[in-house]
């Protein structure tokens, strides 16, 4: 499962278009659009165990990328959107599990 999390209000528009594209390759997503603060967001998601959040800022909407929280893993940077979508899918269909930090 995948979290989207805006960190603000401009960049819903590409947040809601990398959701439509997650959900159109078969992944469970969702998309939070609360007005909480990023903090409060990114602790939803831990607790939730959601297994990836994507933090979307205005950096990551201009490169078209996402900033990748695993929770496996931590703050794992920024990735391309179609680099992180094409290793998802790699996850899926090898049914690997994240390799937990040491």
């Amino acid at each position: 499962q995948v979290r989207l999390v805006p960190i603000s209000d401009k960049v819903n528009d590409y947040s809601r278009a990398l959701h439509a594209r997650c959900k159109a390759a078969g992944f469970r997503v969702t998309l939070d659009e609360h007005s909480d603060k990023l903090g409060a967001k990114i602790r939803r998601a831990e607790l939730d165990k959601v297994p990836y959040t994507l933090v979307i800022g205005q950096k990551e909407a201009e490169a078209n990328s996402v900033s990748v929280r695993s929770r496996a893993r931590g703050d794992e940077g920024v990735l391309s959107a179609d680099a992180f979508l094409a290793r998802l899918q790699t996850e899926v269909a090898t049914r690997a599990l994240p390799v937990k930090k040491a």
